[in-house]
């Protein structure tokens, strides 16, 4: 019954003078032009019976004479009275009613009913928030925060104290003279440089500041002073 899991419902019958409900499966059939009920299902008797019977004719081209009956179904597509076939068996196991088109019409599945506030069944399975997080961060746009967050904080200040910079503002000052790195603009990623062939630590540095000798130039005096 798989295959025609798409077009079956669950629905209900009766005989019009008892209330009481009998819960059945139905098998929408687009092909049948009457529909026919499963013999047992409800106590039929001359009281549920029509007077008059139709003929069926299958694939096999033979007719057959299936006595009618008024009943009342409950069910997606159609609810109320109606009047069905009856027969000692159905073509598809486990169902009890084949709702042709003399019922259903142009009616295939049961139209979608829209509520302002929607009910959810399905209970989801509770996820690691950590796992699952609520947004996704392109692989672009992490390589991006990486070298934002390396231009930022690789290089925080740089002491000098011990260097000629830290005497540019007087013998007396205590100050450390430092190096801060310049405004990064975060919307543009700038190359960054071979750290291993420029070495930026204290002791290169200072070796570098002694090979320049403007700043010897500028310190020295003439013979009169």
């Amino acid at each position: 019954m798989e295959e025609y899991k798409p077009l079956m419902s669950d629905g209900f019958i009766s005989t019009l003078d008892d209330t009481t409900l009998q819960p059945i499966k139905i098998l929408r059939d687009t092909g049948a032009s009457q529909s026919l009920l499963l013999e047992g299902v409800l106590p039929l008797s001359e009281k549920t019976s029509v007077g008059a019977s139709v003929l069926l004719q299958g694939v096999e081209l033979g007719c057959i004479d299936v006595p009618l009956h008024r009943i009342y179904l409950k069910s997606d597509l159609i609810t109320g009275p109606v009047i069905v076939g009856v027969r000692p068996n159905l073509p598809i196991e486990g169902v009890t009613l084949l709702l042709g088109n003399d019922l259903a019409r142009n009616k295939v599945v049961a139209e979608p009913i829209v509520t302002s506030e929607p009910v959810v069944d399905v209970k989801l399975p509770e996820y690691d928030a950590e796992l699952y997080p609520a947004c996704a961060v392109t692989r672009a746009m992490a390589r991006k925060q990486q070298d934002d967050d390396l231009q930022e904080n690789q290089f925080d200040y740089m002491d000098l104290s011990d260097t000629f910079l830290a005497d540019i503002e007087g013998p007396g000052s205590s100050e450390k003279a430092i190096i801060r790195p310049p405004s990064v603009n975060k919307n543009v990623i700038m190359p960054w440089p071979d750290v291993n062939s420029h070495s930026l630590d204290r002791k290169n540095l200072v070796k570098e500041q002694h090979k320049d000798l403007e700043w010897t130039f500028m310190k020295s005096v003439s013979k009169h002073e």
